[in-house]
């Protein structure tokens, strides 16, 4: 028997509807799974990148307070703000991740350092905070603060390294102090954030006694606790939980003032 030609057509276009329906659905799901995965690798890789960056940054300001010749020299560095505009797929508008971004702050830490019996009072320390803004995994956080350098979470950061703390051959325990001198600024932005920064003056001061008391104070409890596992690196006795520390020996601190600003990067 022989079939109408009306009922070829009609197969082939219901195979094409079909066709279609299965493209459509393998579309649909790739729209849902692609920028998402696409994105949380962007997030990732912008995190890494403060880390390396803020990392980068702690060791040459570390080299400004190191070489004198340095002193009133501005050096600027320049940061990502947010995760590129294309992803690995990105032919079709649905497959194109949403665009993260990051808030970067130079401001002061409330962190605190008293010393000697005198209680000297060490305070206003230099901190510069990467936040990110993210669509696919969890805001991450780099701090620079008071010469160490944090990263975790808005809730929770972890000490990734250490202040500039250390031991002399005759057992005198040296810790450098980074100060901040300006107030505090701000850059939000899909773009990138520039990072001005100028060492100025060193002061330096020398504490004696048996033993030289040291008490740590700060808000952020991780900047207290890793702080006071630095100290305890170094032998020094006594409490934690922002109790008095005792060192027996000589400390001496040398605090130096940055004036560190930031700022949205505008092309020539």
């Amino acid at each position: 028997m022989i079939r109408p030609a009306s009922d070829d057509g009609v197969t082939e276009i219901i195979g094409f509807v079909l066709i279609m329906g299965l493209v459509v659905m393998v579309l649909f799901i790739m729209a849902l799974t692609i920028p998402p995965m696409n994105g949380a690798e962007l997030e990732n890789e912008l995190a890494l990148g403060a880390v390396q960056d803020v990392s980068n940054l702690k060791y040459d300001m570390d080299l400004l307070w190191e070489d004198a010749r340095l002193k009133n020299v501005t050096r600027s560095v320049l940061i990502q703000l947010s995760t590129p505009k294309e992803g690995m797929i990105s032919m079709l508008p649905a497959f194109k991740p949403t665009i993260g971004s990051a808030t970067l702050t130079a401001g002061a830490s409330d962190l605190k350092i008293m010393i000697g019996e005198d209680n000297t009072t060490y305070d206003n320390f230099l901190r510069l905070t990467y936040a990110t803004s993210n669509h696919y995994t969890e805001n991450s956080v780099v701090m620079y603060d008071a010469g160490a350098v944090f990263t975790g979470t808005q809730t929770y950061q972890s000490m990734l390294l250490a202040p500039s703390v250390g031991k002399g051959s005759d057992g005198t325990l040296f810790i450098v102090l980074p100060r901040q001198t300006l107030g505090e600024t701000s850059v939000l932005g899909n773009s990138f954030g520039v990072v001005n920064y100028t060492v100025g003056v060193h002061n330096t001061k020398e504490f004696s006694g048996s033993p030289v008391t040291i008490k740590i104070s700060s808000s952020n409890e991780q900047v207290r606790r890793a702080w006071e596992n630095v100290l305890r690196d170094f032998n020094l006795q006594g409490g934690d939980n922002g109790e008095f520390k005792y060192y027996y020996g000589k400390v001496k601190v040398l605090s130096v003032d940055y004036a560190m600003k930031v700022q949205g990067a505008v092309p020539w």
